[in-house]
């Protein structure tokens, strides 16, 4: 696994020759701005292959190619170079390589800073040029001079005020029509975002597409009416949408300096809306990094076969000792960890999912052994809301919710590309209430949280990539998975000083099978589990739950 393009096509591609060097440069620049979203991001992601292999004056020769928005060699009557994305998805590449070769880009700072000093860029670009300067040549430690300009990005200079209501209504100033799509819902959240009319932000729209081609009236002078998509997602974009989406962050970025962020009195008070807009349109990671970046290696719980001997038809799991000490529940840890939190799929097809919650720890043992039996729709365990909250809505249970897992998005530059995995934006984690009780502090990818005596409390680890669909030669799965662990000792500390114990529900699945000429039936199997400070997990099969086989 590594970044595109591999060594070999490098060296036989450059081969030390400037005139090569300079073709291949061409090439990638123009990748760059490919109307497929897949083919720009491999683009993109082979700057930092390019930086392994100590080509930099060829990263060099890219920037270079800033400005240039036509390549006669490259062109043709059924092809329009998007080289405004080619612009934004060079930076992002460079951001990405910066923090991991920071050092090697060192030469490349002074033509980043005089871009970043460049009035005519849009706020989302600068952001990636923050990102560059924040990383070049810090030897991993970020550069004061990147991180203030990353600051200053995501500040509003004219604040962010509250105000409730409607703006007035105002005339178009310039008759410029753009898409239906982007009328109705992107111009709308720019309007919402500075609690202008639809008719202003239209116009400041207009007013970004005419300064870079004065002639245009409508979007239907540019060339890509009618979108084409595939399998119902935004991978294919046109030149009309690369067109309106660069003017959109054009008209913000002027708005933004001219006028306050608006926010509704009843948001929270540290709501920052401008922070969040550039989030929606921004594809990378905090740091510059992508999905790539940030995923695990398979642990061995996800490598182990389940499945036992088969009898007949019938198909059947492993001995339960057997079974908890793959999914990682051994009576003696060797590592000191005890997951709270799993979901994966086992190399013969056994779904494994767990979850685990918070109970009184008097009585506890009664409460489990009485939820065992309860049919599997009643088998349930409250986690919290998908922003780290109670919530206030769900039933009465004698139980308190443990984990969650976030909703982030975008999900990520690469989340279509083979080796990519979505769950990396969003580890499960305790909840936000637990995590400040208990003084848990993340490292910077969430995959580590400390507590006050700095302590390895928790970790994460996420796994995966996408797989063809053996059900659908068209199609692809995510074959991926996520485990939550908690450092033993430190659990047990935990649970004795909230007077909790744990309760689990764990369940092991595999669905019948689909094919005509496989007459197997599956197998179904729930467990509840109990963990309880200073003793080793216990389990009740939940007979009455495991019944149903799908």
């Amino acid at each position: 696994m590594g970044d595109e393009i591999g060594e070999g096509s490098y060296r036989s591609a450059f081969a030390g020759r400037s005139s090569e060097s300079e073709v291949v440069a061409d090439i990638i620049w123009h990748l760059l701005g490919d109307s497929d979203a897949f083919v720009r991001w491999r683009a993109a992601r082979s700057l930092k292959g390019m930086i392994d292999l100590g080509l930099t004056e060829d990263v060099e020769q890219l920037l270079d190619r800033f400005e240039v928005n036509e390549n006669a060699s490259l062109t043709s009557d059924s092809h329009h170079f998007a080289f405004l994305n080619s612009q934004q998805w060079l930076l992002m590449g460079i951001a990405r390589a910066a923090l991991h070769h920071g050092e090697e880009l060192e030469a490349l700072k002074p033509r980043l800073e005089a871009l970043a000093n460049r009035p005519d860029l849009h706020a989302l670009n600068r952001l990636h040029l923050a990102r560059c300067l924040a990383h070049i040549g810090s030897d991993g430690v970020a550069s004061s001079q990147g991180t203030k300009l990353l600051s200053k990005i995501r500040t509003p200079p004219h604040g962010v005020i509250e105000r409730n209501g409607w703006p007035d209504n105002k005339d178009r100033r310039i008759d410029f029509g753009f898409d239906y799509d982007f009328d109705k819902y992107k111009v709308s959240n720019l309007a919402r975002l500075f609690c202008i009319s639809h008719n202003e932000a239209s116009d400041c729209i207009a007013d970004a597409v005419m300064q870079r081609w004065p002639d245009a009236t409508s979007m239907s002078d540019f060339p890509g009416g009618v979108r084409y998509r595939h399998g119902g997602d935004d991978r294919f974009e046109t030149y009309r949408d690369h067109v309106q989406k660069h003017a959109l962050l054009h008209a913000a970025t002027a708005l933004v300096k001219s006028r306050p962020v608006v926010r509704a009195s009843y948001d929270s008070e540290d709501r920052n809306p401008w922070n969040e807009w550039l989030r929606e349109n921004d594809v990378s990671f905090e740091d510059g990094s992508w999905l790539f970046d940030h995923k695990d290696s398979v642990p061995a719980q996800a490598r182990q076969n389940l499945l036992g001997e088969r009898k007949g038809s019938q198909e059947t799991l492993v001995d339960d000792e057997v079974l908890f000490r793959k999914a990682g529940f051994p009576e003696v840890s060797e590592d000191g960890f005890l997951p709270l939190c799993g979901d994966w799929k086992s190399p013969d097809g056994v779904f494994v999912r767990f979850m685990s919650a918070l109970i009184r720890e008097r009585g506890a043992v009664g409460q489990c052994a009485k939820f065992s039996k309860t049919p599997e729709h009643d088998l349930w365990l409250p986690s919290f809301q998908s922003d780290g909250r109670v919530d206030r809505h769900a039933g009465k249970t004698p139980f308190n919710p443990l984990t969650w897992e976030p909703e982030k998005y975008p999900i990520g530059i690469d989340e279509r590309d083979e080796w990519a995995t979505r769950g990396a934006i969003a580890r499960p984690r305790l909840g936000l209430a637990l995590n400040k009780l208990l003084g848990l502090t993340p490292d910077d990818d969430e995959r580590r949280w400390r507590d006050r005596a700095n302590r390895l409390a928790l970790k994460s680890e996420v796994w995966g990539e996408w797989r063809p669909d053996p059900d659908s030669h068209r199609s692809r799965y995510q074959d991926d998975g996520a485990i939550l662990w908690a450092e033993r000792d430190w659990l047990d500390e935990a649970l004795k000083s909230c007077r909790q114990s744990l309760i689990f529900k764990l369940s092991f699945s595999k669905y019948k099978s689909s094919k005509s000429y496989d007459d197997s039936s599956g197998v179904r199997r729930l467990y509840v589990g109990l963990k309880r400070s200073g003793e080793a997990p216990r389990f009740w099969f939940a007979q009455k739950a495991s019944k149903t086989v799908y």
